[in-house]
């Protein structure tokens, strides 16, 4: 049985729209998906490369507080002019409730460092000591059951990181 002229040509229409809209939602799906796999990628690169600062970090130990604190200030601000996305970099001393090294524009000129934190960064000792917990427990288990790096997401899109610096094993503080 044979349709008629309009039926027909309806019957393509419908199936053209159809195509359409799928095609136009299989797009979006997908640049949704690589939107979603650049941004791993980036969080991947901003890990990697706050690690090395850590690890950098942890072979300035060991030196006298002058000098690590000179020493890690030039260094925090080579890294951030060196590195790609990293914005700012922040040294915390555990032990010593200072901030040994930043290139954060709220804290200060370089030659106040090292100084003690201030009230309103409790935070960044408060998850020091997460951090410094998470190694105590995952090296006591000799497992790796507590994750040793904070991540969270900020509001404006970028990714705020907080790594340990360890030197021979032993936490001493957090970037």
């Amino acid at each position: 049985m044979r349709l008629p002229d309009s039926n027909w040509r309806l019957s393509l229409a419908g199936l053209l729209v159809g195509l359409l809209v799928g095609l136009i939602l299989t797009s979006l799906v997908m640049g949704t998906g690589q939107g979603r796999l650049a941004q791993l990628g980036a969080q991947q690169q901003a890990v990697i490369v706050s690690a090395a600062a850590a690890d950098r970090l942890a072979q300035l130990e060991g030196q006298a507080d002058a000098t690590q604190a000179v020493s890690a200030q030039d260094l925090a601000g080579k890294m951030v002019n060196v590195l790609p996305g990293l914005d700012a970099l922040r040294v915390v001393d555990v032990e010593a409730r200072s901030l040994t090294a930043s290139t954060h524009p709220e804290d200060g000129v370089p030659a106040s460092f090292p100084r003690r934190l201030k009230r309103e960064e409790k935070a960044m000792y408060d998850q020091a000591r997460e951090l410094q917990a998470a190694q105590l427990t995952n090296t006591q288990e000799d497992n790796a059951r507590k994750a040793e790096v904070l991540a969270e997401l900020l509001p404006d899109g970028r990714l705020e990181l907080v790594l340990p610096v360890v030197k021979d094993g032993k936490f001493t503080g957090s970037v």
